[in-house]
């Protein structure tokens, strides 16, 4: 009866979010649904749907037609969330989705979202036309910033010239954004075949996702006035690459429909190409 229990649990874990409960919904009102049916009935991006179409995977599969249909456990996910509120608590599960939120979960739950804002990219991506005068704006921003504050751009580090020019410094935080992208498809195609769909969702994600590091120039400018600490600047770049990591990884995620751990590897593989070149710009 406990497994029961958890075996329900994490069906409804799976199926909390208002996308995932829908997809549920019509492939268990019509036995079976295709990729484009879901789209089209969702109102949403190909890479959103692959992305959520993923967190579901032990609820749904697909038969030698390419439809999606639900497994056993899918079928038990179903009767659930048509069933009434007297037959979720005969099996406990209202007590189990609503647990007693404590000051800290309250504090890591609001710390999360503001980190992670996934909601938020899901709203960006439903229309992400909408969004790319916002993405510009932030783009803007950030080479404005750069420029008046004489740190170089490279990609997601900041380095400190000798001498560069405000053009220079403003053509290089672009094109540092638009590297950002193409590493992205690049990596997403080579390792998880992930191709066509979403290149402008990830383009405008990718431009959000540097937002924490237009943080970053105005510190220095600040501190630059009150004597700049080696330390204290190394740990505001820190733990902002680490804030903007997290953005970009909700971004590949949602784009092109991947789980969030593989999201993750993208994000620290363009990391990691973007400290090589830094170390070899300064040594």
């Amino acid at each position: 009866m406990k497994n029961e229990g958890e075996d329900i649990s994490r069906i409804y874990g799976a199926v909390s979010h208002p996308f995932r409960k829908r997809i549920i919904e019509i492939i268990g009102e019509k036995g079976w649904s295709t990729f484009t049916e879901l789209k089209k009935e969702l109102h949403t991006t190909v890479g959103t749907l692959y992305y959520h179409l993923d967190m579901l995977k032990g609820l749904i599969t697909q038969d030698e037609r390419k439809r999606y249909v639900l497994t056993e456990r899918g079928k038990l996910a179903y009767k659930l969330l048509v069933s009434d509120e007297e037959r979720f608590r005969a099996v406990g599960l209202i007590e189990k989705k609503t647990p007693p939120h404590t000051a800290f979960s309250r504090f890591y739950s609001s710390l999360k979202g503001f980190i992670l804002p996934i909601r938020l990219f899901e709203l960006i991506y439903t229309n992400p036309v909408r969004a790319i005068p916002e993405a510009l704006l932030i783009i803007g921003f950030g080479a404005g910033l750069s420029a008046a504050s004489g740190l170089e751009p490279i990609m997601l580090f900041y380095h400190n010239p000798f001498r560069v020019s405000p053009l220079i410094i403003v053509l290089q935080y672009v094109l540092g954004w638009l590297v950002i992208f193409a590493l992205c498809e690049f990596f997403t195609f080579l390792f998880f075949k992930r191709g066509r769909g979403g290149e402008l969702p990830l383009l405008v994600g990718c431009a959000f996702s540097l937002l924490p590091l237009d943080i970053f120039p105005a510190v220095w400018f600040l501190s630059t006035k009150t004597g700049p600490s080696f330390y204290f600047l190394s740990t505001v770049m820190f733990l902002l690459q680490a804030w903007s990591l997290g953005l970009l990884t909700s971004t590949v995620c949602l784009s092109k429909g991947l789980r969030p751990d593989k999201g993750a590897l993208i994000s620290i593989l363009i990391a990691y190409i973007n400290l090589t070149i830094v170390l070899f710009l300064r040594f």
